[in-house]
């Protein structure tokens, strides 16, 4: 596209820039301008990379909305890159924990206090020794977890999560929050620095603005975070419920990037949960796992964490 014609077929390349196509603009037969889509343009924005971990919560007040998942099968893809990951589980309701098995063994130090981050929470010293499984690191959780809460909501410790983090030697940090609103939530916000926020129904769309209040309370101890993807997940392409999702989650593109669907996996997660194994590794080459390598790879790019050559697990 020549300078001299850009005015003239603005309305023409606005739309083909909304349908996803990126329009150069030439002077003199050199490239001086682009237009690109506003997903690339964060993709671009994130070129900009940090380093040192990746501290990043998925979070989404609705329960339900596949957050668990995410988090355990994002973790393991990392894991069989070769990066350093580490998980907590801050969910008093323990379900990633329960989906590894961990609570199986009554003798386990998933059942413990001191094995979950509750003793940094409550300002008793700093991270315990995490469980190692499938390559990467957790910190389990347990009803215990909630005790936290009574504390928090006396206005102390919600900088102590993110201040014994930010020394670990991982890669990439994985926050798997708790459902609904609280003290809690906000203090695992804090520990992070960027949010996914995974979506499957209207209900995950309407809790959207009290999510935001929840990170906004949470910026007053982790002021440079935000939501850096939007991920639409557990749906199915030809419902057309989960279509209206799709494109009502679409809105808030302007926010932060929608990334690529993860489909539904109702067979593979109900296998998850009884072989206690995350599904990429269960079936590495089902179209589930092939998303959430697409949804690793883009997150990654989004928030400077390199991958070098990725591979499928």
């Amino acid at each position: 596209m020549k300078s001299r014609e850009l005015q003239a077929n603005v309305s023409e390349l606005l739309a083909d820039v909304a349908g996803g196509q990126a329009v150069i603009v030439e002077r003199y037969n050199q490239p001086i301008a682009a237009l690109v889509p506003i997903k690339d343009f964060h993709l671009l924005q994130a070129g900009k990379q940090r380093r040192g971990m990746k501290r990043i919560a998925l979070s989404n007040i609705s329960g339900g909305e596949t957050k668990t998942t995410l988090t355990l099968n994002l973790a393991a893809w990392y894991a069989r890159q070769g990066l350093r990951v580490g998980v907590i589980d801050l969910d008093p309701q323990a379900s990633l924990t329960k989906f590894l098995g961990l609570h199986l063994d009554p003798d386990s130090p998933a059942w413990t206090a001191e094995a979950t981050v509750l003793g940094v929470l409550m300002g008793r010293g700093g991270m315990p020794e995490p469980i190692r499984i499938f390559d990467f690191d957790l910190w389990p959780a347990n009803e215990l977890l909630g005790d936290a809460t009574a504390r928090l909501m006396q206005g102390t410790g919600f900088t102590r999560l993110r201040e014994a983090t930010q020394d670990l030697s991982y890669d990439v940090l994985l926050l798997d929050t708790m459902p609904g609103m609280g003290p809690l939530l906000i203090a695992s916000l804090a520990a992070a620095d960027d949010i996914l926020v995974p979506v499957n129904s209207v209900k995950g769309l309407q809790n959207l603005e009290p999510l935001a209040q929840m990170i906004t309370a949470a910026r007053s101890w982790s002021p440079d975070l935000s939501v850096c993807m939007f991920i639409p997940s557990g749906l199915q392409a030809n419902l057309n419920y989960h279509k209206l999702v799709v494109q009502a989650l679409g809105t808030y593109s302007d926010l932060a990037p929608v990334g690529p669907r993860v489909r539904e996996a109702n067979r593979l997660i109900g296998l998850q949960s009884l072989q206690h194994r995350p599904a990429v590794l269960i079936e590495p080459r089902n179209g589930f796992s092939e998303d959430i390598g697409e949804l690793a790879v883009q997150v990654a790019s989004l928030v400077g964490l390199p991958l070098g050559h990725a591979v499928a697990p």
